[in-house]
């Protein structure tokens, strides 16, 4: 208790410095955001179902309302679209235990399909390439294929048939279409039309919502296609009054944010919502949790909502947790990981605080043996926690710390200067340096073993899948790295004498 107390206390004197100019008062902010969805991202990451159980209770304790669940192919498609799913996708039953814990803890869930751009988990197949908008890119579906919409209103048709008189609200993605327009069927409709891209785009999603619509479902869109799209042209479209829009940004929030919003409310969306991150956006393969970027992002939300509390009624912010940049992408931080910053920007969304009480209320509430350590150096202890699948997060901290002992290592003059391929390919080196270059790395390979060890409680989280491709894309290469740095060390120090001047022939 003592170093915990002594931790609190320093995160109470210095927090308002450190984290500075984001520290404020205290107060109840839950009004400007009345629903709070948790993202859960099933892109090759799916969290087992009584991991989900398990962790439910937590997320409303933490301030949650309801859950934006993307189930891209862990969803049990049958049918014609049936080769659409994972090997080790979620039953019907499964689905049902998902809204049975959601309900049991007071959690809505809103289902996300993507309806447009983002499909590569249906457009890598063989079977689906002729709906590519570009045969050589998975990305984005051709509008003006039949074939695209039939697939499209079969995958909602499913969806909304497994979660019938569960959800009132599905959203349809239709984010960063980054391929439109190229394919001769688009640039046939768009000449015969006098069309632009932004037309396109239109006419495609609002087929889609209006199909959803048809299914007494509320559609909710990613809002980055229409940014650039003038009002008017908005309005005309018949889209906006029975469309809600999600606007999404994950980092430096402000006044083009706040002149967006007032954008769609001017143009009529029935319902407008924004959305943060928690996890996923820092880099395609980071694996720890990035505090401060993730707080200032919820932090920078807050301000805009505040700014524009008299203007426009907001639905609710979306704190998305990406598994992946996309479906083909390595594994971002894994889901227990982003517990802690999910708890901390939760918590900053409903009382606009992340002072020193708060670090110790989210402390207490993921029974950890310190406060995040938002005011910590980066080679900060160990942070244990108690919540599920905290083990996890340990592991990943162990292994930050073994890519720090690699660095110390490969840094010092001894492993550059005495450890080159040249030295090696003549067997000849310095034994006393070669030694010293190696010294930590006996240290640094049992801090790796711990990890593996550590790792294998991501089978309780996700599956057996999950565990295996986190540990080929992340543990793998550090043992590799280390056996081969031994094996090199080995085979200078076998030698005992050595050839004159010079080396070459």
């Amino acid at each position: 208790m003592g170093r915990i107390g002594l931790l609190y206390f320093l995160a109470g004197v210095f927090g308002g410095f450190l984290c500075s100019p984001h520290v404020e008062a205290a107060s109840d902010q839950s009004s400007l955001f009345p629903e709070k969805l948790v993202h859960l991202d099933f892109k090759g990451a799916p969290l087992s179902i009584a991991y989900m159980e398990s962790v439910f209770p937590l997320l409303r304790a933490m301030g949650a309302s309801g859950l934006l669940v993307e189930y891209e192919d862990m969803f049990p498609y049958s049918g014609a679209l049936r080769n659409l799913t994972a090997r080790n996708h979620f039953s019907p039953d499964d689905i049902k235990r998902l809204l049975d814990a959601a309900d049991s803890n007071n959690l809505t869930v809103i289902p996300l399909v993507q309806t447009f751009g983002h499909l590569e988990f249906v457009l890598k197949l063989p079977d689906y390439i002729t709906m590519r908008e570009d045969p050589e890119n998975p990305q984005a579906l051709c509008p003006s294929f039949s074939l695209s919409n039939i697939i499209v209103r079969d995958m909602l048709r499913q969806v909304a048939h497994l979660h019938k008189d569960r959800i009132s609200h599905i959203h349809i993605g239709s984010d960063e279409v980054f391929v439109i327009g190229e394919c001769s069927r688009c640039k046939a409709r768009m000449f015969a039309n006098n069309w632009t891209t932004d037309d396109l785009f239109l006419d495609h999603v609002h087929t889609i919502t209006a199909f959803t619509r048809s299914l007494n479902l509320q559609p909710i869109m990613w809002d980055d296609m229409f940014r650039k799209i003038d009002i008017d042209v908005l309005r005309t479209k018949n889209l906006t009054k029975d469309t809600d829009i999600m606007l999404w940004s994950y980092r430096n929030v402000g006044e083009g944010e706040a002149d967006l919003i007032e954008k769609y409310s001017q143009a009529n969306f029935a319902g407008i919502w924004v959305a943060s991150a928690f996890k996923g956006v820092a880099g395609p393969s980071e694996q720890m949790p990035q505090y401060t970027l993730h707080l200032n992002n919820n932090i920078d939300w807050l301000k805009v909502a505040s700014s524009l509390e008299n203007k426009v009624k907001l639905r609710g912010i979306a704190l998305t947790g990406w598994s992946r940049f996309d479906h083909f992408g390595s594994l971002c931080e894994l889901f227990p990981v982003g517990i802690p910053v999910l708890a901390l920007c939760l918590k900053h969304l409903s009382t606009g605080s992340h002072d020193a009480r708060a670090l110790e209320d989210i402390r207490e509430l993921l029974r950890c043996n310190r406060p995040i350590p938002l005011a910590s150096p980066e080679d900060a202890a160990l942070m244990w926690c108690g919540y599920p699948g905290a083990m996890t997060f340990v592991a990943v901290q162990r292994l930050d710390q073994f890519e720090r002992k690699r660095l110390s290592i490969e840094s010092t003059s001894y492993y550059k200067g005495f450890l080159t391929p040249m030295n090696l390919k003549h067997n000849f080196s310095s034994p006393a340096l070669v030694r010293d270059a190696v010294v930590k790395l006996p240290a640094a390979m049992d801090l790796l073993d711990t990890v593996l060890e550590n790792i294998q409680h991501l089978k309780n989280v996700c599956d057996q899948f999950t565990l295996k491709e986190w540990i080929e894309t992340y543990w793998q290469p550090q043992k590799d790295w280390g056996q081969a740095l031994q094996t090199v060390a080995e085979k200078l120090l076998y030698h005992k004498t050595f050839p004159r001047r010079p080396l070459y022939n």
